[in-house]
């Protein structure tokens, strides 16, 4: 509509109330005066305003805020309501399926793809990455709710789904705040953790288990042992120098010129400290761990199922292996 009154299509636009036409002020007056600067005016039916009259436009200003009233109005009763309602315990998951259930008189009940939780589950606590977990369940047939496959991202949050151990943890996040339509941290919620609401899919001990795991990769990762994102390589987390234990981070070095290469090395020497550590190419590191491991050439599928730990000393590299 807004581009059909900018290219001259429309003259003037009916609306049967400001609230329908726009539930706050300011969104109300921009629109209202973008298209004024078209020619275009609107005439409210019900509060009998039309934006063409000056001298309506303090009575269109009161009645825009007054009808932004009652939406925060509205929105808070709505919002209140809703708090209630998790406070008896109750919800509705609506059209926010979760793989593994069904939902079946406002209950979830395992489903055919119950397995695929569990086995992801099993796996993760046995000690399998992400890439291994997802092969693995892949070769067995499994596909998720949603795509044609599954990513590192999405085993993680099942993993720290709490509904895979039979507890909901009701209004996770801040309430949408009315005005942006965006989750508002400065707004007032409580969240309700309900234990043992349903039936889970997987045992107390394994979900305990695979949380004191993902706490500890978290932590690595704040310490500099983990990578997140795109540039993550396996050999992020694995390699540590074996004076110090800290772990071996990964560069470019070189440029344009004469051609840029990637090389590991310690991250207290990148810190700028007294280590004694030295620069590794990635190209010797790998042809390094290939030799130790057996392999023709380095192999990254390998080295991450076979592979648990890489300490480079100052004569040589040390390998830990999963057995």
């Amino acid at each position: 509509m807004m581009a059909d009154a900018a290219d001259g299509k429309i003259d003037l636009i009916l609306c049967k109330s400001i609230p329908r036409f726009s539930r706050n002020v300011v969104d109300c007056r921009r629109y209202t005066d973008r298209l004024k600067e078209q020619n275009v005016f609107v005439r409210f039916e019900k509060e009998n305003v039309n934006t063409s009259d000056f001298i309506a436009e303090f009575v269109f200003n009161l009645l825009s805020a007054v009808a932004q009233g009652e939406s925060r109005s509205i929105s808070d009763n709505i919002r209140w309501a809703h708090q209630e309602r998790i406070k008896r315990g109750e919800y509705n998951l609506g059209n926010n399926r979760i793989l593994g259930y069904d939902t079946v008189d406002g209950k979830l009940v395992p489903n055919a793809d119950a397995w695929i939780v569990q086995e992801i589950f099993r796996r993760f606590v046995a000690g399998e990455g992400y890439q291994e977990i997802i092969r693995g369940i892949k070769t067995l047939g499994a596909k998720p709710l949603r795509g044609e496959t599954f990513y590192p991202a999405t085993v993680r949050r099942m993993l720290k789904n709490e509904t895979y151990v039979g507890d909901k943890l009701l209004q996770k996040n801040a309430p949408t705040d009315f005005f942006t339509k965006r989750s508002d941290k400065s707004l007032d919620y409580e969240s309700f953790y309900m234990k043992d609401d349903h039936e889970g899919l997987v045992s107390r001990e394994v979900w305990d288990k695979a949380q004191e795991i993902l706490s500890a990769q978290e932590a690595e990762t704040k310490a500099g042992i983990h990578r997140k994102g795109k540039e993550h390589h396996v050999l992020y987390g694995k390699v540590f120098y074996g004076e110090c234990g800290a772990p071996f981070v990964r560069r470019t070095f070189g440029n344009k010129a004469t051609g840029s290469y990637k090389a590991w090395y310690c991250r207290e020497k990148l810190k700028g400290g007294k280590c004694t550590s030295k620069i590794i190419r990635e190209t010797v590191l790998e042809s390094e761990i290939a030799s130790m491991m057996g392999w023709p050439t380095f192999d990254e599928q390998q080295f991450e199922e076979q592979v648990k730990r890489v300490d480079v000393l100052p004569d040589r590299i040390s390998v830990e292996t999963k057995d």
